[in-house]
């Protein structure tokens, strides 16, 4: 279950190549992210099943959130942050 309550609050720097997972070192999963500066955000779900985003977002799985308002909190399961397309920033993971 995905949840705004989380165990670790992390800055997040979008990238094409590392994972949030993989740059902290841990398992657990994102269970949401905090979006400070709006704009486009580019993620890759932690179920990844859909093979059809990469015709929209160029990459496989990814889903991309336009237009996100300052301030928003994204209750979404994710895995990464693409630095392609993103266009928001001061964005935070929350770490279930």
């Amino acid at each position: 279950m995905l949840s705004l309550i989380g165990k670790k609050v992390v800055n997040v720097t979008p990238s094409d190549t590392v994972s949030i997972t993989d740059e902290l070192n841990t398992p657990n999963t994102v269970g949401s992210l905090y979006i400070g500066t709006g704009g486009n955000v580019v993620v890759l779900p932690w179920y990844n099943g859909d093979t059809n985003s990469a015709q929209t977002t160029g990459v496989l799985g990814a889903k991309i959130f336009r237009n996100v308002p300052d301030g928003t909190f994204l209750p979404i399961g994710c895995t990464k942050v693409y630095a392609t397309g993103t266009t928001a920033s001061n964005i935070l993971a929350i770490i279930e």
